[in-house]
């Protein structure tokens, strides 16, 4: 049986004492009233910002990348506190997955305001015109960060004027535009990023690709990045998510539920990291989620029964939580676990037992836990009364020996490292399992007749000496994969095709904007829903910016 032990021991302390660098982490202990030992480390860390500029926000604190060097050593070690572990660093043992890993699907990041006066609270949104006038309403959003799942929602919105100019926003909604003028201009003139500085009304990161992937939508998944307890909710379009969130582009309660489900939170604590002073798992969507294979049902009785379990799932938690504001989703899930392990709860987890009706949760996890091995077509394993898996049978033979938890957590985590490397083999043969098709899944024709320009004709190509089949073989050029590089690719074809920026014209107008991007996705081949929305959503941040009108 293969062994996997994550995250490797290694680098925990490391990661530790990187963590001990923030001075908002010193800042906890003055108000607690204690001095730590290592409290000269943070007073470094400002020193140098001072002097430098924003060390720590800026350089130290991007874990990613750190995390990702330290997990590489383990190549390197044969053994790390007594533990013996491969010498292969993961994720070598999977795969990605085409059907998980596309751009609309899941993103690590996702708004990031630069700018502390975007965030209101109700009574100011209010006085802005929140509630009062329909565009206001279309300008002031819900916003929600890790703290707001984990615990309990502040109550605060989000101003957010993407695809508006300042010019707009003075002539609309003076009220905003001040507000944002007063509390957000002063911060942005300090920035030494040009354009998140000139464009001091915008988020800093606005990311138009995630607002055209849930544009459709009326609601989506979202996660915390790092938290104690994996746990999955569903929020609405009008709410933004903090870049400390991971959205996740559908709002099928299927997916929702399979991501709920102790097979794959098994499969996120061991393939993901973790950080902090709690040393909180962290949910790491190139390990946890994209190589992740997602079990293969047709609609029917089973696959409704896990999407109507993830619904209830979902309504549980936010009406009790509704019912008793005093309840959060840390406390409610720390009583869950007690329960699965057979420990005795306090007065204090007797109360928000009661409040939460965390057995009412366990058993609709359990159901869920079920109905995704059934799905999976592993009824041998079974998970035990009140914990994990007690026992395993193997498929087709009579029941064996109990395994303990750690055991069947490994045949687990087995059996899913061999569907993901059957799921790849497959999308190499081109069978690849959408998990949205309906966005995903590319056609052939296009809808407004145009004939998609050919590569040569794109890139400035004389093509007058060539022969017609010559022409009629030119194959089409790729859709970048990056944001910076598809906003070069447009501009260019722009200019190409006699939309020049700046040029007044029908096709250009505001009314025609999504049959121009239409005309200007089939000139990278075949049609594609996804494709046409990025477009979209490129042209309206130029519109916005001036530099298409």
């Amino acid at each position: 049986m293969a062994k996997f032990i994550f995250p490797l021991p290694a680098y925990t302390e490391i990661l530790l004492w990187h963590s001990r660098l923030d001075p908002l982490l010193l800042f906890n202990h003055l108000r607690a009233g204690s001095f730590p030992s290592w409290g000269w480390l943070p007073v470094v860390t400002v020193l140098f910002t001072l002097s430098v500029g924003r060390v720590f926000c800026g350089w130290l604190c991007p874990l990613g990348g750190l995390l990702a060097l330290l997990q590489s050593l383990q190549t390197f070690l044969p053994k790390v506190a007594g533990r013996s572990i491969g010498r292969k660093a993961p994720p070598s043992w999977t795969k990605n997955l085409d059907a998980y890993r596309q751009p609309w699907l899941l993103f690590l990041v996702a708004l990031m305001l630069f700018g502390s006066g975007f965030i209101i609270d109700e009574a100011t949104a209010k006085e802005l015109g929140h509630g009062c006038s329909s565009g206001a309403d279309m300008l002031i959003l819900g916003y929600r960060n890790g703290r707001d799942l984990t615990d309990r929602p502040r109550g605060v919105l989000v101003i957010d004027l993407f695809g508006t100019t300042p010019g707009q926003v003075l002539d609309d909604f003076p009220e905003i535009y001040q507000h944002v003028l007063t509390h957000v201009k002063p911060e942005r003139d300090q920035n030494r990023d040009k354009q998140i500085r000139e464009n001091w009304w915008l988020h800093g990161r606005p990311r138009p690709e995630l607002r055209s992937f849930l544009a459709d939508l009326p609601r989506y998944i979202a996660t915390v990045e790092t938290s104690k307890h994996r746990f999955f909710t569903f929020l609405d379009r009008e709410i933004l998510p903090d870049n400390m969130l991971i959205a996740i582009a559908s709002d099928d309660a299927f997916i929702l539920g399979v991501l709920s489900s102790q097979v794959h939170v098994t499969w996120a604590l061991a393939a993901g990291g973790r950080l902090g002073m709690g040393n909180d798992p962290r949910y790491n969507k190139s390990r946890c989620f994209e190589p992740f294979p997602f079990p293969a049902l047709e609609e029917g009785p089973l696959k409704q029964r896990i999407r109507d379990l993830g619904e209830r799932l979902d309504a549980h938690r936010k009406r009790q939580q509704e019912l008793y504001p005093d309840l959060t989703l840390t406390g409610i899930y720390n009583v869950l676990e007690k329960l699965r392990s057979g420990a005795a709860l306090d007065a204090k987890d007797k109360a928000v037992h009661d409040k939460g009706l965390v057995s009412v949760l366990k058993q609709l996890h359990d159901d869920l836990d079920a109905a995704v091995l059934e799905a999976y077509g592993w009824q041998d394993l079974k998970w035990g009364v009140g914990g994990p898996p007690a026992f395993s049978s193997q498929h087709g033979q009579a029941a064996r020996a109990p395994l303990d938890a750690e055991g069947l957590e490994q045949l687990i985590l087995t059996r899913l490292v061999a569907l993901n490397h059957e799921r790849a083999a497959e999308e190499k043969r081109g069978l690849i399992r959408w998990l949205r098709p309906d966005y995903q899944s590319p056609s052939t024709a296009t809808s407004d007749g145009h004939r998609p320009p050919l590569q040569s004709e794109i890139e400035g190509i004389d093509t007058s000496d060539h022969s017609t089949s010559k022409i009629q073989n030119s194959k089409f050029p790729d859709w970048p994969a990056e944001l910076p590089a598809q906003v070069a690719a447009l501009r260019k074809l722009l200019h190409t095709i006699g939309q020049a920026p700046g040029t007044v014209t029908e096709e250009t107008s505001a009314s025609s904007v999504e049959p121009l991007a239409e005309r200007l996705s089939a000139c990278f081949g075949r049609k594609s829903r996804k494709r046409v929305d990025q477009i979209t959503a490129i042209l309206d941040t130029l519109k916005s910016l001036g530099l298409v009108t």
